[in-house]
């Protein structure tokens, strides 16, 4: 039975492979289904991707840069040295998804969710992120310098040598949040959970 079926999953597992480092760059593929997808060195730039499902895809060194992205499902997906330069990321999801070397460089990002999101050494320097959802997330030594946080959701997110120096916490949720070695708002450091 299963060498029956062979020839199918093989085919399957072929079609996913040949986005390796395709040029998908300023096209319209709203909606479609990347789900556990190798998209290495793949280039989406200027692309309308609204809602398209990207769950459990690698993405490594792929370029998404002024792409719609916006309610793109990131869920799961491993994401190293991507380019979301000037991407529109609204309500995009990013739950458990894996961020390595990501470029976030003026990206639009209200109402995006990075629940449970690892996000070790991440630049998130001078973003809105006001409103979004960092539950549980690994924030581990991520720049968040001057960022807007007022209204995030950061119960039990890993903050440990994180910079907030010069960030708007108004009404953070920070509740069973890790605050070890983290620079707060005026440079001082906070040893909470450490």
């Amino acid at each position: 039975m299963l060498h029956e079926a062979l020839p199918e999953i093989m085919a399957r597992d072929i079609e996913k492979l040949k986005y390796v480092g395709a040029l998908l760059d300023n096209q319209d593929l709203r909606g479609e289904n990347f789900e556990s997808f190798d998209l290495s060195s793949a280039v989406f730039d200027n692309s309308d991707l609204h809602s398209a499902n990207f769950r459990y895809a690698k993405i490594l060194s792929a370029s998404f840069a002024g792409a719609n992205c916006s309610g793109c499902d990131f869920s799961g997906a491993l994401l190293q040295g991507v380019n979301f330069e000037e991407a529109n990321m609204s309500e995009a999801i990013f739950v458990r998804a894996d961020f390595q070397r990501v470029n976030m460089n003026s990206i639009t990002l209200s109402g995006a969710n990075f629940s449970f999101a690892k996000l070790a050494n991440a630049n998130l320097q001078s973003l809105n992120l006001s409103g979004l959802s960092f539950w549980g997330a690994d924030l581990t030594a991520a720049n968040l310098e001057n960022s807007n946080l007022t209204g995030a959701d950061m119960t039990g997110a890993d903050l440990t040598g994180a910079n907030l120096s010069g960030a708007k916490l108004d009404f953070v949720k920070l509740r069973g949040a890790i605050l070890c070695n983290t620079a707060l708002t005026d440079g001082s450091k906070i040893y909470t959970g450490c």
